[in-house]
């Protein structure tokens, strides 16, 4: 005979227990992940398909909320034990993963768009070994399920600490090797704040990076040693000046030669750039082609004070790693989120 009590629920079978918790409690675990994570990352695009970020994470909160409620009803209506204990923990399953960007991601390199699918199939794995943890264990405090997922967490936080998210992609490791393997100096913009790299081509004996700033203003530095493709001949700084074509202009103070409307492939535009040639540390040259805003051409010392206010200066690895992410961005496919 049963010893339960008359109108008690006979003991849910496991297989049952854990088709509850998959089908109820693993979505609990998605939406309170999703919730910090569309909260929390400025650096992520603020509108998903025509719906604000803010809507998409009521609706997450609005999911968990949906799903926590038929869980907490349905297991007791079943006979499961500890429906609030499986609700706790499962939803501490999800919000853990969702502020690990916060607790393992360096600062200085923000979670990049890929990261929300990395960690809702994170919270999908762990939630799914916690449900079936759940459903198999008896007693009344499941401590070693706690343990378990905690466990689980350390092994998903190690090995987000070691994949470091702007190296992971292989193209832009190549990418960054190509950059490395320039023998020479690089000059680069010290500005890192108002322009940013987005195109670079290498040769055997000139670097180019090509930069868009402030009102859609493109600046391309072209770099080289005096002996190479930038330079030659006696004045290697000014060798330009020898072509009828580029009749040569000097500032002021006799630091720049400045081209007079010569031919430029590096143009973004309509209208005219202007270049700039001088040097950056000696023996190595740099040209800069700036963008004009109209067809009226400035004069050498507006367009010297333009180049100063570049901070152009001899590139270091981390510029190189700059450059190569910059570019690795440019030339990505769009993501979903706009």
């Amino acid at each position: 005979m049963s010893s339960a009590p008359p109108g008690t629920p006979a003991p849910l079978s496991r297989g049952v227990h854990l088709l509850w918790l998959v089908l109820l409690g693993v979505p609990c675990a998605l939406a309170a992940c999703a919730f910090p994570l569309l909260l929390m990352e400025a650096t992520w695009p603020a509108w998903a398909l025509g719906v604000p970020r803010p809507l998409w994470a009521l609706a997450a909160a609005f999911v968990w909320s949906a799903s926590a409620s038929a869980l907490l009803w349905a297991l007791p209506q079943w006979g499961a034990p500890r429906p609030g204990v499986s609700l706790s923990v499962l939803t501490l399953v999800g919000m853990v993963v969702g502020l690990l960007p916060a607790v393992v991601v360096p600062g200085e390199t923000p979670p990049g768009p890929s990261w929300p699918a990395g960690a809702l199939l994170s919270t999908l794995v762990i939630a799914g070994c916690a449900a079936i943890a759940l459903a198999a264990s008896r007693v009344r405090r499941p401590w070693w399920v706690v343990a378990m997922v905690a466990v689980l967490f350390a092994a998903n936080a190690g090995l987000v600490r070691t994949v470091d998210p702007r190296r992971g992609p292989a193209e832009l490791n190549r990418i960054e090797a190509d950059l490395l393997a320039y023998p020479h100096e690089v000059v680069v913009v010290g500005d890192a704040d108002e322009w940013h790299p987005f195109a670079a081509e290498v040769y055997s004996g000139e670097f180019t990076v090509t930069y868009r700033g402030p009102s859609a203003v493109h600046v391309v530095v072209r770099s080289g040693p005096e002996t190479g493709t930038l330079g030659g001949g006696p004045d290697p700084l000014r060798s330009p000046c020898n072509d009828i074509d580029s009749l040569c202009e000097e500032s002021a103070d006799g630091a720049y030669v400045l081209p007079l409307n010569g031919p430029s492939p590096y143009a973004h535009g309509g209208l005219p750039t202007d270049r700039i040639r001088t040097q950056v540390a000696p023996g190595l040259l740099v040209e800069v082609i700036l963008d004009r805003e109209s067809e009226i051409r400035p004069e050498p010392e507006e367009l010297v004070e333009h180049v100063e206010a570049l901070e152009l200066r001899v590139a270091e690895p981390e510029d190189l790693s700059a450059i190569a992410w910059g570019v690795y961005e440019w030339n990505r496919p769009e993501p979903l989120f706009d």
